[in-house]
């Protein structure tokens, strides 16, 4: 019998970016098929089961990783912490002695609305700059790490953290590729897991030394400029592809 899917999403919707931590090295390690057979797969069909009991979608496949998305962040989040747990309690790894599989992941919620297709539900689009955010937002976490946005944790229900026992750390500040400014990321801690400083701090031009500054405010100044008449690059092409402007991913 076929698997019956959550419907896709809408509204404000929260995605959720996971990666394999160390992903190369491990390739490297035991060569591709082994890898694809004894770990990459297996961490996707456990990921694809726990992110539909959690009412989500599994939206892109993104190699050594995935994206999801799911209609509530409160939903996203415990999804995030059952997949977590389940990899410490029940690793994936080669034969009985291999380093287990660790993975780390980001989430953030979409300011806005996400619509799906005008004439299909079964397509659903999604505007890029939320989507984009979210690769920012796991890209400094570690292995076993939760990175929350702002919008995200916001978003969760009243009393997350009695019913899913987790907390949440601050990491105010944060330097994130291809954006200006600090940017606040939440640190899921759980099950006794410490803080991890996520990345680098943002620095102000006014702390940073005269040459320091300027260099680094022409180079701000030059993308954008670039990115004015650039706009970022779509998403691999295969399952999904990108719409006009405004720019949205869809699945076709």
């Amino acid at each position: 019998m076929a698997e019956t899917l959550p419907k896709w999403p809408k509204g404000r919707v929260t995605f959720l970016f996971t990666d394999i931590k160390d992903s190369t090295v491990r390739a490297q390690t035991y060569g591709d098929l082994v890898y694809d057979a004894q770990l990459r797969g297996p961490h996707h069909e456990r990921l694809r089961s726990v992110i539909h009991v959690h009412t989500g979608r599994f939206f892109q496949d993104k190699g050594d990783g995935v994206v999801a998305v799911f209609e509530h962040p409160t939903d996203a989040v415990a999804c995030a912490l059952a997949l977590q747990r389940s990899f410490r309690d029940d690793p994936i790894r080669v034969g009985e002695s291999g380093p287990p599989l660790t993975v780390r992941m980001g989430l953030n919620t979409a300011p806005e609305d996400q619509n799906l297709h005008p004439d299909d539900p079964e397509r659903p689009q999604y505007l890029a700059n939320a989507l984009n955010y979210c690769s920012r937002v796991e890209g400094p976490a570690d292995a076993g790490q939760i990175l929350l946005s702002d919008e995200t944790k916001s978003g969760l229900m009243v009393g997350f953290e009695q019913t899913y026992n987790a907390t949440f750390h601050p990491w105010p500040g944060r330097k994130l590729k291809s954006y200006s400014r600090g940017h606040t990321l939440w640190d899921v801690l759980y099950d006794g897991r410490e803080p991890k400083e996520p990345g680098t701090p943002w620095i102000p031009l006014s702390a940073l030394s005269p040459r320091r500054a300027g260099v680094r405010g022409v180079t701000e100044a030059r993308g954008a400029r670039r990115a004015s008449r650039h706009p970022p690059a779509p998403p691999p092409t295969g399952l999904f592809a990108q719409s006009a402007a405004p720019r949205l991913y869809r699945a076709v």
